[in-house]
């Protein structure tokens, strides 16, 4: 049996196979300060100070004492401690300006390759990969304060032997490598389905459409891959139709008794049995509008986990909801960097002086909307004009038609629809009343839309909209307006106050200017 290994130990058995790599010991002391550690390098005591290596974290972050590690690593308001930065700006984005480029430091893949052999540990690791899955592993070893070095090593190996053979288990799309951000989303989710007890086992995401719901979904089967080596499958649930072919395509990869002519309902019935006599799987449908479609499917013991995306927010699901928001400012501007750039040279696709004083007004104008940030860069991108004269185009009239599917050029990667696209199938699903409340929300401004002006303003509404007057003088009916938009996830808010993203409302306001009906 493997001896258990500390982590101050840990490091120090490292540290001589980086000692021809300055940034290489460097680092191996940051990651022992994020871990509330003592300096590893040179101490063979544990006496040893932390003061020298200590102050290369921020400011109100330095030394050892639990109330450091704490915030460091605490979820007070929207503090998430150094996990989210961390991840993005070093992790996701390999940002050369940052104190550690993760491809530079693999200069001693060989000689920890050969520490794991002596630890007896025997599948090798890839020498590109090495460092982002230490540091990720190093993140989650500090937050739980646990000793065994082994069990990171061993964990890191998995992760990435099943990524490397991931495509015999799983049907995921290609991994989208300009993901960014949403860390505390993905500490969320994994709080939510790694429960120790094992009482949440579906995870529903609720989002408006463009907000990158799917894309979450799929770079979290990726990152947390070595806990369901069982089977990964990725299911489009639209329709009963779109998951009974992903199903029929799982029961083919995974060999279910099926006879040539069986029916849907012998295919239900062998997907639950495979469901729930393996475990370790992960199954993820997307883009579910009735959790009818989905159930059939699932058998009543689940040993694995659910993720579900929705546009519909009164999806009823089996287990933890989370409605996705936007970017903030500093996602959308690290996802526009990274864009632009390939994975060794900073700003590759973009040769222009502008981006600094024009990307946060980019974000801005797009609303932080991660959808309408893609199409914007595939734009830029391919036609190599600035930012700034996308920004004037997007002030001219009929300006959104360049996020629309007849501008070639703005085609996204990753995602299936356009911007005016996927938020037009939204717009269908609603009652006739809720289309007239609807567009009229779309001349006012976009934050704490007041319901009580349209009910005290009904009787001045024309006859065209007598069915929208009757609602707004009930309470009743007028809630259930309300409940119709919040459905399809087009605006936020309560029964008081509703607010619509801006870019949303310049997409009705287009529609009405061209003669089109929403």
């Amino acid at each position: 049996m493997i001896q258990k290994m500390k982590f101050c130990e840990f490091i120090r058995a490292l540290q001589p196979h980086y000692s021809c790599n300055n940034q290489g010991g460097f680092v191996l002391r940051i990651f022992s300060a994020l871990c509330g550690e003592k300096d590893p390098i040179g101490a063979n005591d544990d006496s040893k100070s932390s003061t020298g290596y200590s102050d290369c974290l921020p400011s109100g972050l330095r030394g050892i004492e639990d109330s450091a590690r704490k915030k460091l690593f605490g979820k007070s308001g929207k503090n998430d401690g150094l996990t989210a930065p961390i991840r993005d700006y070093i992790i996701i984005n390999n940002n050369p300006n940052t104190f550690i480029s993760y491809s530079e430091l693999a200069v001693g893949a060989t000689e920890f390759t050969e520490l794991c052999k002596n630890l007896g540990v025997k599948k090798p690791i890839e020498r590109n990969t090495l460092f982002i899955a230490i540091f990720e592993q190093f993140l989650e070893f500090a937050k739980t304060q646990s000793d065994d070095a082994v069990n990171i090593i061993e964990n890191i190996i998995e992760r990435e032997t099943v990524l490397q053979s991931i495509h015999e288990i799983s049907n995921l799309p290609d991994r989208n490598e300009n993901f960014t951000g949403r860390s505390r989303q993905f500490d969320i989710i994994n709080e939510h389905l790694m429960q120790k007890d094992g009482v949440s086992i579906c995870q529903t995401v609720a989002g408006l459409g463009g907000i990158g719901k799917t894309q979450l979904a799929i770079e979290y089967a990726y990152r947390y891959c070595n806990f369901f080596h069982k089977a990964i499958w990725f299911t489009v649930a639209e329709t009963t139709a779109t998951i009974q072919n992903h199903f029929t395509a799982f029961a083919e990869r995974f060999s279910l008794p099926l006879l040539p002519d069986y029916k849907p309902e012998d295919l239900q019935r062998e997907v639950k049995n495979w469901l729930s006599e393996n475990k370790n799987w992960l199954i993820i449908f997307d883009n579910v509008e009735s959790y009818d479609v989905v159930k059939p499917y699932l058998p009543q013991k689940i040993n694995g986990r659910l993720i579900i995306t929705t546009r519909n927010a009164q999806i009823d699901d089996i287990g933890e909801q989370i409605q996705l928001g936007v970017f903030d400012e500093k996602e959308s501007l690290s996802f526009l960097q990274r864009r632009f750039s390939s994975k060794k040279l900073q700003f590759e696709y973009y040769k222009f002086d502008d981006f600094e004083t024009q990307a946060t007004i980019l974000a801005l104008r797009l609303g932080y909307l991660p959808l309408a940030l893609e199409q914007a860069a595939a734009y830029i991108k391919a036609i190599q004009c600035t930012i700034t004269d996308y920004l004037d185009m997007l002030n001219e009239k009929s300006a959104l038609k360049i996020l629309n599917k007849d501008e070639e050029y703005a085609k996204p990667q990753h995602y299936k629809s356009h911007v005016t696209d996927t938020w037009r199938i939204s717009f269908d699903y609603l009652k006739d009343s809720a289309k007239h409340l609807f567009n009229l929300c779309a001349y006012m401004a976009p934050d704490r839309i007041p319901i009580a002006f349209f009910t005290e303003m009904s009787g001045k509404l024309p006859d065209e909209l007598s069915e929208l007057k009757k609602s707004l003088q009930s309470k009743n009916a007028t809630h259930h307006l309300i409940a119709d938009l919040r459905k399809f996830s087009l605006v936020s808010g309560d029964v008081y106050y509703i607010n619509i993203h801006r870019l949303v409302q310049e997409v009705v306001r287009e529609s009405h200017e061209s003669g089109e009906d929403i």
